[in-house]
């Protein structure tokens, strides 16, 4: 059986990313990349149970689909590796500042006889994404 692992972060009211295409290009900069195989992995505009698309768009369209859906108060979603390795994350974004990350994608464990999740691994390279001043609560939660 699976599990359900997540981190929600609740950025500062005002933080300085101010929309989605902000936050995404912050993770781009980061180490993290949107890309397998030359497909994004993302929610479409008008989605409303969550049937991810998989496709080979470009940056630029992507980003016309990210603010058509912000203009539309949809929630953006948006797959995200790290560094060119396997391990991965479903990015949720429900507000500017409320976004949830899924640790779906060959989930990191603190061992291999234990099922925990190495948050601290996450932590690491999701925070210096937002900025460590920009953060107001972070919850992470694995059912």
């Amino acid at each position: 059986m699976s599990k359900s692992v997540c981190i929600d972060i609740e950025l500062r009211e005002n933080h300085s990313l101010s929309n989605a295409k902000g936050v995404i290009k912050s993770f781009l900069k980061n180490g993290w990349e949107i890309r397998r195989e030359n497909k994004i992995y993302y929610l479409p505009i008008d989605d409303e149970m969550f049937n991810w698309q998989e496709e080979n768009i470009t940056d630029e369209k992507l980003f016309q689909i990210i603010e058509q859906k912000e203009l539309q108060n949809e929630i953006v979603g948006l797959v995200f590796y790290f560094n060119s390795c396997d391990t991965g994350v479903s990015m949720l974004m429900f507000s500017h500042n409320k976004i949830s990350f899924s640790l779906n994608i060959e989930r990191l464990k603190l061992n291999l006889k234990e099922d925990v999740t190495d948050v601290s691994w996450y932590l690491r390279r999701i925070i210096p994404c937002f900025g460590y001043n920009e953060i107001e609560r972070i919850l992470f939660s694995q059912d």
